[in-house]
């Protein structure tokens, strides 16, 4: 019986100590794997797509808050969720990167804000819409360029998803764009 209970005895300190080993293990290898890094490119592109993406979102609030146009409200509320999910996914990367967020906006883009809250109704819509493609324009040519040169997999995987999302609302934005009279050309 107290053979029994011996090897026993023996039996759970011999798992507990390969357990501790393996515990050890673990940690040695962690501690030798690096943080993951991105080049300073990388960081830019982050910052710049978290700051126009998070100013895009305040433009389209206040044009789905204020706008009377039905299709402007639909379109300004389709960008604030596209925006809201694409700065969900550039946050998860910021975390795993271990980025600190940049300020929400830069001095011009909230000027851009406040311009659109002081526009009168009957503006509103069509300062939006310029406003708007001005800045996803500039956005969209990061994005392009990011998903064919990035060096990190990860941030061109995120250009790569965000590029038929923004090109979604170009051609949305263009639908709204009033139809300008083409003239005939003057021989």
């Amino acid at each position: 019986m107290k053979s029994g209970r011996r090897f026993a005895i023996s039996a759970v300190i011999a798992v507990a100590m390969l357990a501790v080993a393996g515990c050890q293990q673990t940690q040695q290898i962690k501690a030798a794997t690096p943080d993951p890094a991105l080049s300073s490119a990388g960081r830019n592109f982050v910052d710049q797509v978290q700051q126009q993406t998070a100013a895009e979102r305040a433009l389209a609030t206040v044009a789905r808050d204020e706008s009377t146009n039905k299709s402007i409200k639909q379109y300004a509320d389709m960008m604030i969720k596209d925006d809201t999910q694409s700065l969900q996914k550039l946050s998860d990367l910021e975390q795993k990167y271990k980025l600190k967020e940049p300020a929400a906006s830069d001095a011009a883009q909230s000027k851009e804000v406040e311009q659109l809250k002081r526009s009168s109704r009957r503006t509103l819509d069509k300062e939006f819409l310029k406003l708007s493609t001005d800045d996803e324009d500039k956005l969209l040519k990061a994005v392009k360029d990011e998903a064919n040169s990035a060096a990190d997999p990860d941030l061109r995987d995120y250009a790569n998803n965000l590029l038929p999302v923004l090109e979604n609302e170009v051609k949305a934005a263009e639908k709204l764009q009033p139809h300008k009279s083409k003239r005939p050309a003057r021989s």
